[in-house]
């Protein structure tokens, strides 16, 4: 990669980019975790190395959420050593849509993320009690709203879980409610991109399974007693804003494989693939000066701006009039 951007106008030093999973097993290769990581070089970092070369590093992949959160600690802890600014995105939904039914799990993403934190249990085998915790969920959303939004799941699951979360999509979702896509998600699909609701949590190309079990772990990162005066989560702690103070050293943003233009496979697993063509992604736009511009994807007037900010946006995507 050409050298034609100076470090002291790049955003970021390095970019982690996850696929996350939501298996309920130790797992390895396709559909499970997969971690590819790119850093630009200095002579503090890798001597060997012409400073300001791009480098991606080894893409790993790991069989549980626990030792890849494990991981990712350790590695944001060295960039952040370093003096470093690392860009980390996880391939999972930040937020639900605005409304009753978030507003009944928690109105902004603190109250979200320390809920589920407490009502997830994931154990070192990936054993976990995300149908349970959504079937709560919707018997509480239930009772305030006379709907329950979350859906899909196995069948094998007790009578008192499948009593209140269905397999099948309820038909109130059919009447285009509002609430059953987040700002981003609505735009992005009348645009022909084929995103998921975080409501679905079982299904080909669902998301709802990794955000539930997902949430918990991002947040532990985010509130790590050595990385939270560092870490910010965009754009709910930063706004629509690429202007990072110089604490801020790790920003979290959630990403959509399918946002990212196609390119020749890098890897044999898709997922792999996937991941490391985000690392390549982001860094080229960074290097250009074209990836801070999408930290804010909105127009000033949009009437949507502020709503959207609340409910989490998917980096990458932009609607400006």
């Amino acid at each position: 990669m050409p050298n034609s951007t100076p470090a002291s106008t790049r955003l970021f030093d390095a970019y982690l980019f996850i696929d996350w999973s939501a298996n309920s097993r130790p797992k390895r290769g396709k559909d499970s975790i997969w971690i590819a990581e790119g850093s630009w070089a200095s002579d503090k970092v890798l001597s060997h190395r012409q400073k300001d070369d791009f480098v991606l590093n080894q893409t790993i992949n790991v069989s549980t959420r626990g030792e890849a959160t494990e991981g990712l600690h350790e590695r944001l802890s060295s960039h952040l050593a370093e003096g470093q600014r690392t860009l980390i995105c996880f391939d999972f939904s930040y937020g639900f849509p605005s409304g009753p039914f978030r507003d009944s799990i928690g109105k902004n993403f603190n109250a979200i993320g320390d809920r589920l934190t407490a009502l997830i249990s994931d154990n070192a085998l990936n054993e976990n009690n995300r149908f349970e915790v959504a079937s709560q969920l919707n018997k509480e959303i239930g009772r305030a709203t006379q709907h329950s939004p979350f859906w899909g799941r196995p069948s094998t699951v007790n009578d008192k879980v499948s009593f209140n979360l269905p397999q099948k999509k309820p038909a109130f979702w059919s009447q285009t409610n509002p609430q059953e896509y987040r700002i981003v998600e609505r735009r992005m699909r009348a645009s022909g991109k084929r995103v998921f609701s975080a409501w679905q949590l079982l299904g080909h190309g669902s998301v709802g399974s990794q955000m539930l079990v997902g949430i918990p772990h991002l947040n532990s990162l985010r509130n790590s007693e050595s990385l939270h005066a560092h870490s910010k989560i965009w754009p709910f702690d930063t706004g629509w804003t690429n202007e990072f103070d110089s604490a801020t050293k790790i920003v979290h943003a959630e990403f959509w494989p399918g946002i990212l233009p196609t390119s020749p496979s890098t890897h044999s697993i898709r997922d792999a693939a996937q991941v490391e063509n985000a690392v390549h992604w982001a860094s080229r736009l960074d290097e250009r000066g074209q990836l801070a511009p999408l930290f804010d994807p909105m127009s000033q007037e949009d009437p949507d701006r502020n709503e959207a900010r609340d409910e989490g946006w998917i980096l990458g995507f932009t609607c400006r009039q």
